[in-house]
């Protein structure tokens, strides 16, 4: 009898209702639904704020390294593209009022020319007339073109400060094989350097200098280390103008994306002056 009347007991308890179940899995399923979307959202919010400071740290980088290495040069030449070196048949470089995705920032020494003698011959240990040694040429260029949506950013340096290397064109044997290709000995007083001829095809200083950038099929190239991931110029889609010969007016947006496709960037505007 009292296994009977326990199974009769057991056999009394109710069960939830089918509406009660109902019920319950509604109101989980609007909590799920809330608290998916708040983490959707403070997700994508956590994303756009790591991009937006990795954006403030790309610019700060950017500027102070192009601020840096702009007042320790004394010249500077803008180009259209690193493979695109013609801004006109008339001229290479681009002018005043001009813009570009590729420059050069040149360092300069003071030093002096291979001695004239008074016969018209050169000494290349006399001490000449005084001209400013290239020392660095250091490249930044947008690896993209205009119409670009984000395109990485690249810098390169090259090194002429060793004068000692028979390669070098500053080599003082160099300087005087230059002088004498001039065809203007004998002479008074040496030309100024960019009057001397780099090579047989490049006239000039301007012409040394294009001769020992890097070649333009190595754009890209890992060799030449990435400064920005992804940058979109603003002056004309491009990112360097020369203002007046005297500056350089650098203007971009730098765009960082994360994993849910969601973009970050920021826009900078800066000015660059070479001390020379």
């Amino acid at each position: 009898m009292k296994s009977l009347f326990f199974i009769g007991n057991r056999s009394c308890k109710k069960a939830f209702t089918l509406a009660e179940v109902l019920m319950t899995l509604g109101v989980f399923s609007i909590l799920s639904s809330g608290l998916i979307s708040f983490f959707i959202f403070n997700l994508g919010t956590s994303y756009m704020t790591t991009g937006k400071l990795l954006v403030g740290k790309d610019i700060r980088q950017f500027t102070n390294e192009l601020r840096s290495n702009g007042r320790a040069s004394s010249s500077f030449l803008i180009y259209p593209s690193f493979v695109d070196r013609e801004y006109s048949s008339e001229q290479e470089n681009v002018p005043r009022g001009g813009s570009g995705d590729f420059l050069v920032l040149v360092r300069q020494v003071p030093d002096r020319l291979p001695q004239i003698l008074p016969d018209g011959s050169l000494d290349p240990d006399g001490p000449g007339e005084k001209f400013q040694r290239v020392t660095h040429l250091v490249g930044y260029y947008r690896n993209g073109t205009p119409s670009d949506d984000g395109a990485e950013v690249r810098r390169f340096m090259v090194d002429l400060s060793d004068i000692s290397d028979p390669d070098n064109p500053y080599h003082r044997d160099n300087l005087v094989d230059r002088m004498e290709d001039a065809s203007i000995l004998p002479r008074d007083k040496a030309p100024p350097i960019r009057d001397i001829p780099a090579t047989a095809d490049h006239d000039g200083e301007e012409g040394l200098l294009t001769t020992y950038l890097p070649d333009p099929s190595t754009v890209g190239s890992e060799e030449h280390r990435l400064t920005l991931e992804l940058s979109r110029g603003l002056a004309e889609g491009v990112l360097f103008y020369n203002f007046q010969d005297q500056s350089v007016i650098v203007r971009g947006e730098i765009i960082h994306r994360g994993n849910r496709q969601q973009r970050a960037s920021n826009t900078y505007n800066f000015t660059v002056t070479p001390r020379g």
